[in-house]
């Protein structure tokens, strides 16, 4: 059994070792955004533009005001990942955006390319930053892999032969 002293000191590392839900919850989003343009806000409120009372719906439906929502999901299909929350937003995700995390973002294909700027050894760089690289990167293959069925299911949509 651990003394409360050594039990203290591991959540303490443990904390500042490991990304936090919350944390992961920013990469997440922020990957969403980046890939999907229905979460740019530019690219999702062009559609309403000349309509301001569209406009204005649609940003109260989708709380673009800010309001962060979402519920974990109770079933596992929710994504394939298992150490991932099981999101389902309730407003939109880019109310999670956050220039911290968009700079990670950037970060990752100079990462991809082996530039560490933390030291030229990998013992000098933090756990947490490996940590949200590797999630990155997990989440950004997802958001490929999901892009290229959508085109193969689109493809064979198309070439279908018509009749039967």
């Amino acid at each position: 059994m651990c003394s409360p002293i050594a039990t203290r000191v591991c959540s303490v590392i443990d904390s500042i070792s490991r990304l936090s839900e919350t944390e992961i919850i920013m990469i997440m989003t922020n990957v969403m955004i980046a890939y999907n343009s229905e979460y740019q806000c530019n690219k999702c409120l062009k559609r309403y533009m000349g309509d301001n009372k569209k406009q204005a719906e649609h940003q109260r439906l989708k709380g673009c005001d800010g309001e962060r929502d979402f519920l974990v999901a109770k079933h596992k299909k929710a994504n394939k990942f298992n150490f991932l929350p099981n999101l389902i937003f309730t407003k939109c995700p880019a109310n999670w955006n956050n220039g911290a995390f968009q700079s990670l973002l950037s970060l990752y294909n100079e990462y991809k390319n082996g530039v560490n700027y933390f030291g030229s050894s990998p013992a000098d760089t933090p756990a947490k930053y490996f940590e949200a690289m590797n999630l990155i990167d997990t989440l950004v293959n997802n958001e490929i892999e999901v892009k290229q069925d959508m085109a193969k299911k689109l493809n064979k949509l198309r070439t279908k032969p018509r009749g039967k």
